[in-house]
């Protein structure tokens, strides 16, 4: 057996979908290239999936059956999280870096893990199904604990798929989709990851398509959607896009961006070059689709080291606070105010419901299990630096992250570095208040305005 924290990686998946609505069900087949850069020979395999989900085959590249024994398992570190364990013999063995072929064939329905994650309300449903790694409807290499899976997450890996749904069902993932195959009764769509990429996602619904050749932007709205979907949602994506582009830098992923509506109470996110919507993000005016901002941020966002990940900062509180820029810039100054007070509203009520919001540092929200602070006191952080140093300054810390971290993880020591070179300044008091420390929740608490935290910064 492998080490806890040293497993092999799946690098590519080639699967085949086939999805059934009106039986809640689906099956998968195809390949997946398993990588081992451990230098650790092993002899087996631990491979998660759904605890709904049974794996009927698993073969070798030689068309060998291999070994498996599966069973629904509770992870060790997680109470009533349920998953299909299944240990994997390989009947060759593998060396240490390197890779191997493995052909799988699974199937079986989802029923989501709302009473862990309240988003995940993963079903196969004729409404709206979708195909996501919150529910493990795809294979990752991890043991049957937290730590591991939330580890893979590190994973990056290519893709190709064939979703076959039903012909009055459309297909929407954050892929490049090459080719959509009609047949007599069924329809399949082939898309492929554009570059490595630590996930995807599948919606599937009887959407429409609106498309936009100035940014090749796809977006899939349910039908009842349409009109705000081609005008007002097209017109915020578009002009949002464009906003982060002019302060930050080209988008990471430039050449398309696609939207995905997804049912409400499923949880909004974004991947790399999509994001997945909820259904109110495609009702009202654009006042009401401000968090369309906070999704399209997160495609500006560094990928944090896995020590501080679950601490959310470095997603969640920049995606919060480029929000609020946008309203700034979209709104007026005034918007712009109301928004961070709202984020200290927020914040507050988490404290008046437990003392632990107050009293736990940014930095350790991870250890605590409370990284939802990060959406509201988290741009506060960002907000009092900005504030402090102005807008110049601000968005070269920004540019910098970005392009110095492309292709590496970044913790809080990082940050300091990079703001003390762009600002030229020593922000270890700053930040010794407002991510080390807890002085930062005292002023939100006491009411303490903006000018006033700038003026005691200043005078530290």
């Amino acid at each position: 057996m492998q080490k806890k924290d040293k497993l092999p990686r799946i690098a590519h998946y080639d699967l085949q979908f086939e999805i059934e609505p009106n039986s809640s069900f689906f099956s998968v087949q195809g390949m997946i290239k398993i990588e081992d850069k451990t230098n650790i020979d092993c002899s087996e395999l631990e491979i998660l999936l759904y605890h709904q989900i049974k794996v009927i085959e698993i073969k070798d590249a030689n068309n060998n059956k291999l070994s498996f024994a599966q069973k629904k398992v509770p992870l060790t570190d997680a109470d009533n999280y349920y998953v299909n364990y299944i240990i994997l013999k390989l009947n060759a063995g593998m060396k240490g870096s390197e890779s191997i072929d493995l052909y799988i064939e699974y199937e079986g329905s989802i029923d989501g893990y709302s009473h862990l994650m309240p988003y995940v309300k993963d079903k196969i449903r004729t409404d709206f199904s979708i195909i996501r790694p919150d529910c493990h409807a795809y294979p990752i290499i991890s043991k049957p604990c937290y730590e591991n899976i939330y580890k893979s997450y590190e994973n990056r890996f290519t893709y190709n798929l064939l979703i076959n749904v039903p012909k009055d069902y459309l297909v929407g993932c954050g892929g490049v989709l090459k080719e959509i195959i009609h047949k007599t009764t069924r329809s399949i769509f082939r898309y492929i990851s554009n570059s490595p990429t630590w996930r995807f996602d599948i919606g599937i619904a009887p959407y429409i398509l609106i498309l936009d050749n100035d940014i090749n932007l796809k977006i899939f709205a349910f039908p009842q959607h349409r009109n705000n979907a081609e005008n007002t949602v097209k017109n915020e994506i578009k002009k949002t896009i464009k906003l982060f582009t002019d302060l930050f830098g080209d988008f990471k992923e430039n050449n398309h961006f696609t939207v995905i509506e997804m049912k409400e109470s499923y949880g909004s996110q974004a991947g790399d070059n999509y994001i997945m919507m909820e259904e109110h993000a495609f009702i009202g005016d654009s006042k009401d689709l401000t968090h369309l901002y906070h999704e399209i941020g997160h495609g500006w966002n560094v990928k944090a080291k896995l020590d501080v990940q679950r601490t959310r900062f470095f997603d969640e509180a920049f995606a919060s606070y480029f929000e609020a820029l946008a309203i700034r810039e979209f709104y007026g100054d005034k918007a712009y105010r109301d928004k961070m007070e709202l984020y200290r509203e927020y914040f507050l009520k988490d404290v008046e419901k437990d003392q632990i919001n107050f009293d736990t540092p940014v930095c350790d929200y991870g250890k605590s299990h409370i990284g939802y602070n990060s959406y509201t006191k988290g741009p506060w952080v960002l907000y009092v630096l900005h504030e402090s140093i102005g807008d110049d300054i601000f968005y070269k810390i920004i540019k910098s992250l970005l392009s110095n971290y492309s292709d590496r993880e970044v913790d809080f020591k990082d940050l300091e570095k990079v703001i003390s070179q762009i600002a030229g300044i020593n922000v270890k008091l700053f930040l010794a208040e407002w991510i080390d420390g807890i002085e930062s929740s005292k002023y939100l608490y006491e009411g303490t305005s903006i000018s006033a935290i700038i003026k005691k910064i200043r005078c530290l």
